[in-house]
């Protein structure tokens, strides 16, 4: 007879395998993905496997008796991906930021997210990503990779992103603008954005 009562759980990364078996059989065979991993002795009921691989996984029983098999008791399990490596977040320029990664095996996704909402979710073999424009100041990535829907390990970063500064914009006012010569004139810097010197010329030099 098959095994009965057949649970496949993934936690950490391990796939924990336990089902019921009936007395009288020599073993029960625990085959992943049609290639066999362990035979098991009976009234044991369970198996960790260890060496399972993100993605999906079809583990299949079948119970030995002498030369008698059962038909094959099945489940399918979900084992997530790791975390992303190689992770680097920079601000080239202002409002603007580079992010790139190395994708850990297994991924299909991955997913990024500032602020609480997603910003991108791309295909597993994307290494990088920009984005602009980004508000200035501090802002923190979460790097989420995922397979058939199962988010694996999150990492993130934070990034200093540049602050846009406006370009200059020369404006002057003047006391007076006509009078007779030898004539004083009051000039007011009325300029804005960001500048470190100023080039007077007038129309005699």
């Amino acid at each position: 007879q098959p095994v009965t009562s057949l649970q496949c759980l993934q936690s950490g990364g391990s796939v924990v395998i336990s089902w019921i078996e009936e007395a009288g059989i020599d073993a029960v065979e625990v085959r992943r993905d049609g290639v066999l991993i362990e035979t098991v002795t009976p009234g044991l009921g369970f198996i960790v496997d260890t060496s399972a691989a993100a993605g999906i996984h079809n583990y299949s029983l079948r119970t030995v008796a002498g030369s008698l098999t059962s038909t094959d008791s099945t489940c399918d399990v979900i084992v997530p991906p790791g975390n992303v490596t190689a992770l680097i977040c920079q601000s080239p320029a202002p409002e603007t930021t580079f992010l790139s990664w190395s994708s850990p095996p297994g991924a299909t996704t991955i997913r990024i997210e500032r602020a609480g909402a997603v910003i991108a979710e791309l295909p597993a073999s994307t290494a990088s990503f920009v984005e602009d424009p980004v508000p200035s100041g501090i802002q923190i990535y979460f790097f989420i990779p995922a397979v058939a829907g199962v988010d694996g390990t999150v990492s993130s970063c934070a990034v200093d992103v540049q602050a846009q500064v406006p370009p200059p914009v020369a404006g002057f006012t003047t006391s007076t603008t006509a009078g007779d010569v030898p004539l004083t004139v009051d000039f007011v810097d009325t300029s804005t954005g960001v500048f470190t010197t100023w080039l007077w010329q007038f129309d005699d030099g």
